[in-house]
């Protein structure tokens, strides 16, 4: 994450949340384990942040991780409430990371497609 950070300084951005937004996503996402929610964190810190006096803030970095970490807590909280409890252990849902997910995408439904082909071949004896 450090290193995110600092590729992002060095690339110019002047808004800070722009600045941070990769640190505030792993943050998140490491927080809830999902994307859509880790995504839903990262929004309700973009609202938070457009309305305080971005100049009157004297470390952004500091005031993004801990607004993003307190929205996090709640969004725990919240979805705490209205899940089940699930028997098992708990997985994190599996992050894309590289830059083409299409092609990801399309080697795990590959096998799916397959095996569909198979069955259109079986049915057809």
């Amino acid at each position: 994450m450090a290193e995110a950070t600092a590729v992002s300084e060095r690339s110019g951005i002047s808004d800070p949340f722009e600045r941070y937004r990769q640190m505030m996503f792993g943050i998140s996402y490491r927080m809830l384990g999902t994307v859509v929610d880790a995504e839903d964190v990262v929004q309700e810190t973009w609202l938070r942040w457009q309305r305080v006096d971005q100049a009157a803030v004297a470390d952004p970095r500091a005031y993004l991780v801990r607004a993003v970490t307190r929205t996090a807590i709640d969004q725990t909280r919240r979805s705490r409430a209205r899940r089940e409890e699930y028997v098992g252990p708990w997985l994190p849902e599996p992050l894309l990371v590289s830059s083409d997910v299409a092609m990801e995408a399309s080697l795990v439904l590959a096998p799916g497609a397959e095996l569909g082909r198979l069955y259109s071949a079986l049915a057809s004896r």
